[in-house]
């Protein structure tokens, strides 16, 4: 066992490297998008910053592991092994770091120049998978923000199928409520 002082600065350590791995993480994607409107700012191409998206992503990654191995150091010491299932409602999900990190590693795997050069299917699709994952994240959180919002109970005024098959249904709306629509719904049969 560690003393409990040297545990504390084991944690601490640990959320230092994850904050400065969010700020590297924040600039991760600058360099590569071809449609960016920085990079003409300062005369760049996005192939020519290519090295720094790299560099950045292998700081990340290095951060993000430092940070984990660090966690689970901590929470074995401090016989809190527990907290490697938590699933906080509010504020951090260790679960969902985890996950994150796991499916870095495997990313960061395919970045290998080795692996990258035989086997550049897999380097594509895992950075392709891995930014398409965190954008369908973001898309279930919308969705169940969405829904908390949405937990008054309402009247369906209508339903009717459209010659395409589709179905349109129409809710009474209250005068008081306001509704956040950014796109449509549909559901294939």
């Amino acid at each position: 066992m560690i003393e409990l002082n040297n545990g504390k600065k084991l944690d601490i350590a640990a959320l230092r490297m994850a904050l400065i791995g969010n700020i590297c993480l924040t600039f991760l994607f600058f360099p590569v998008a071809r449609g960016s409107s920085v990079l003409p700012l300062f005369k760049l191409t996005s192939e020519s910053t290519i090295k720094y998206h790299i560099w950045l992503g292998h700081i990340v990654m290095t951060l993000f592991t430092a940070h984990g191995i660090c966690n689970i150091i901590f929470w074995a010491v401090t016989n809190q092994i527990s907290q490697v299932v938590k699933w906080d409602k509010v504020g951090v999900s260790n679960v969902a770091g985890e996950l994150s990190l796991i499916f870095g590693l495997f990313m960061w795997i395919a970045t290998i120049p080795r692996i990258r050069r035989k086997f550049f299917e897999i380097f594509f699709y895992t950075h392709y998978l891995y930014t398409r994952s965190s954008y369908f994240y973001l898309f279930m959180v919308d969705r169940y923000l969405r829904f908390l919002q949405s937990r008054n109970q309402v009247r369906l005024v209508s339903a009717r199928v459209l010659p395409c098959e589709a179905v349109e249904l129409n809710f009474s709306k209250a005068h008081g409520d306001i509704y956040f629509v950014s796109y449509g719904m549909s559901f294939a049969g």
